[in-house]
């Protein structure tokens, strides 16, 4: 196997020509890979060690054939999970996208509105690398939208390197970009705090794959309402209408929303500073006290309301969770309470 993966690996990190960056199956072309595919087919417990070398790997290779190794790494993925693969992944992505923007700093020197096929000849003659990254960046991110949905961790590692404004700047350009925007901000598990101080009420509740608080306050009201909570946290009576019955079924992943809609908040949302929750960040954003995420529900006189598409996972891969692991006495609310005096404005 050691022999198979140092021969693949050893053709995948010569240069790629311009001709082959307009192979899309370029591993299909490759007797290497080939071998190596066929081995690891026969060899199924090989799969997880194949993908922790071709991972770590990744950074020698040209980079038009690395994308395409990667896409392979999606597809091991699939069969063993993500392993210790995150990191090599994640870091060879940083370099693709870093040449991706240099095209497009390449691209503002023209009249062009896209990289063309007849620009990307041209430019390859002077920036090989750039049009590299760009003709393999497709199997590239597919790659790691599997990577990003199956492991926290590698969320969590890609958002420490602040690519985010990287990942707007080639969205428009790059196939299937626009998912990993909604996927980048998905938290880990985590535990957010909830209290509801009109009610004396709270809850530790445990969330993870969760992106954006609009989905956080649509799972949340899902929970309180299974709990039989809702009317002691203050939510309104139509929490229970079949509407919000098949939005919580949609936010939860149990069934597929088809279509836009509109969701309508049963309380209002705020944070410890006493600001309105912040719906379009994600819940590793929510204001802490004595590093503790704490919403605040009050009853709602005028319902928020914000698209089911901010509501909803993106990607089949993450389950979508708020969890109430305990219920706190009201002497607990009290006590959390005090602790936001000077911080909150209520």
């Amino acid at each position: 196997m050691e022999e198979l993966i140092r021969l693949f690996v050893e053709e995948f990190q010569q240069p790629s020509t311009l001709e082959e960056t307009k192979i899309a199956n370029l591993l299909g072309h490759s007797d290497r890979f080939i071998a190596l595919d066929q081995y690891r087919r026969k060899c199924l417990k090989a799969q997880k060690q194949i993908l922790g070398e071709l991972a770590g790997k990744l950074d020698s290779m040209d980079l038009y054939k690395g994308c395409c190794c990667a896409f392979f790494c999606g597809v091991l993925m699939g069969e063993c999970g993500p392993g210790g693969a995150g990191e090599g992944l994640v870091n060879f992505f940083i370099k693709v996208v870093s040449h991706l923007c240099g095209l497009l700093d390449e691209l503002d020197k023209t009249e062009e509105s896209d990289p063309e096929d007849e620009m990307l000849d041209k430019l390859f003659l002077t920036a090989p690398d750039k049009v590299r990254a760009f003709r393999g960046s497709a199997p590239l991110m597919m790659a790691i939208m599997d990577l990003l949905a199956k492991s926290p961790e590698s969320r969590e590692y890609l958002r420490k390197k602040d690519l985010y404004d990287n990942l707007e700047r080639i969205e428009p350009f790059v196939k299937n970009s626009s998912y990993l925007l909604r996927i980048y901000p998905v938290c880990g598990p985590m535990d957010v705090l909830v209290l509801a101080p009109k009610k004396e009420q709270g809850a530790l509740i445990r969330v993870q794959d969760v992106g954006k608080n609009f989905h956080l306050m649509t799972l949340l009201e899902r929970a309180l309402y299974q709990k039989e909570w809702d009317q002691r946290f203050g939510l309104s009576a139509d929490v229970k209408s079949p509407e919000s019955l098949k939005v919580f079924a949609y936010a939860s992943g149990e069934e597929t929303a088809r279509q836009n809609g509109s969701v309508y908040a049963h309380a209002a949302y705020y944070s410890c500073d006493g600001q309105m929750l912040w719906g379009e960040m994600g819940p590793d954003t929510i204001p802490c006290v004595e590093q503790m995420p704490v919403v605040l529900i009050y009853p709602e006189k005028f319902p928020r309301s914000w698209d089911l598409f901010f509501a909803v996972s993106c990607h089949p891969y993450l389950k979508p969770l708020a969890e109430i692991k305990r219920e706190l006495s009201k002497e607990e609310v009290r006590e959390w309470m005090g602790k936001m005096q000077g911080i909150s404005s209520f």
